[in-house]
């Protein structure tokens, strides 16, 4: 059912109002209203949308050449780190093929890496993107020596990065978005990145934390990005804290304990309403974004569930998701960053961890408004792209027909098949 002609915008002005805030599947009971999958209808609209976008994508961003945006944000990495995804989670059902989507890949990253960024070190934004992508596409590819030397260019970033001492820590420019590169080669390729440079960087992460600790605010790590001490996933402490909690390494017991520190630092800062603030000392509850808000701190809240093993983090979890199924339908549309696929997600998570079917009701229906929800208002700058556009929906419907093993991209480790 198309919502267009009925979507009316919550009193917020930054969402529509949820048409199905109380159906009875979508509530957290303890005894679920009944066992729930993936409808077989929305099921079949997903397959067929992927089938239909990719082409279109792929004809919107080529062949990159020249000074492009060679970034997995809102550039060519983000288009073949999709085709990456399709091919091991779609396969047979996939547009083009396992092989195809492979080559696709494998022809993008080719062309980035031959000449990758000096200015930004990153996963998301810069040279470490391109470069461990193609690490995992050559590997699948069984091309052996391309992905070892992938992984070699991945780590002599390294010394670069350790001599920058204005680099800050977050996810998108920092230190955080080097690390989940390394994390993200490992899953392809088991032992690429040794343990002992993942612990070096956990250690210069949380040592800058510790010299940037700001003592009016209870937390004995802090970062600063363009000036403010933001708490979300892209720039804030909830990133940080998730990618370093991801790490896993062992011997750093005591950089553990002020990580789980800080994670109950911002735990103590939720809203009654289930959301976080953006940044510290502006209490305003108005983002529901990955970006900022609960829509990405939940993933440091779940991470942490895991790590720690107290369930209050879970039951803290759960309060982010009844805020984003209130809140989460964004007039911005339907991308992964600040948008309805991207809150999506939080649903899927829980779902994974909790099993409740009321989780995995939620996400197909933010996902049948992605399909036929209202036009936004504006478009983003970048609308094919895999964190602002089309591409990050199409990554979010693949996922969704595999509810199980689905992953937020570049944030979450992938589900290696």
């Amino acid at each position: 059912m198309s919502h267009a002609k009925k979507a009316k915008k919550a009193k917020d002005e930054r969402s529509y109002s949820n048409p199905h805030l109380d159906d009875p599947m979508a509530r957290v009971t303890a005894t679920p209203a009944g066992d729930y999958k993936v409808p077989a209808e929305l099921r079949a609209q997903l397959v067929s949308t992927i089938k239909g976008k990719v082409p279109l994508i792929d004809q919107v961003y080529g062949s990159p050449s020249g000074k492009c945006d060679e970034s997995v944000y809102t550039g060519y990495a983000g288009v073949a780190y999709l085709h990456l995804h399709l091919a091991i989670n779609m396969k047979d059902e996939s547009p083009y093929g396992t092989k195809k989507h492979l080559e696709r890949a494998s022809s993008i990253l080719e062309e980035l890496c031959k000449h990758p960024s000096s200015r930004r070190l990153t996963f998301l934004c810069g040279a470490a993107g391109p470069l461990a992508l193609n690490a995992a596409v050559q590997s699948q590819l069984e091309q052996d020596d391309k992905a070892k030397k992938m992984v070699m260019d991945l780590k002599n970033l390294f010394p670069i990065i350790k001599a920058e001492p204005s680099m800050p820590s977050e996810l998108l420019y920092g230190h955080v978005g080097y690390l989940y590169a390394l994390l993200f080669v490992n899953k392809y390729i088991p032992g690429a990145v040794e343990e002992s440079m993942i612990r070096e960087l956990v250690q210069l992460v949380v040592s800058v934390g510790q010299a940037n600790r700001l003592y009016e605010f209870h937390s004995p790590l802090m970062y600063s990005w363009h000036n403010s001490y933001y708490v979300g996933a892209a720039h804030g402490l909830a990133g940080i804290m998730t990618l370093l909690m991801m790490a896993n390494v062992s011997g750093l017991k005591d950089q553990m304990d002020l990580v789980k520190m800080c994670v109950d630092f911002v735990d103590s800062i939720q809203f009654p309403s289930g959301n976080y603030p953006s940044s510290l000392g502006r209490d305003v509850d108005r983002l529901i974004h990955w970006c900022h808000g609960a829509p990405g701190v939940i993933y440091m809240l779940t991470t942490a569930y895991e790590t720690f093993g107290d369930n209050k983090y879970l039951e803290k979890a759960k309060q982010c998701g009844e805020v984003i199924w209130e809140r989460g339908l964004l007039l911005k549309g339907f991308g992964i960053c600040h948008g309805v696929s991207g809150n999506a997600y939080a649903f899927l998570k829980l779902y994974q961890l909790t099993k409740h079917p009321a989780y995995l009701y939620r996400a197909c229906k933010f996902a049948e408004w992605c399909l036929t929800g209202p036009k936004p208002p504006r478009d983003p700058d970048s609308p094919y792209s895999m964190f602002e556009g089309l591409a990050g929906t199409v990554y979010f419907f693949c996922d969704l027909l595999t509810p199980e093993q689905a992953g937020f991209p570049a944030f979450e480790l992938p589900s290696v098949k």
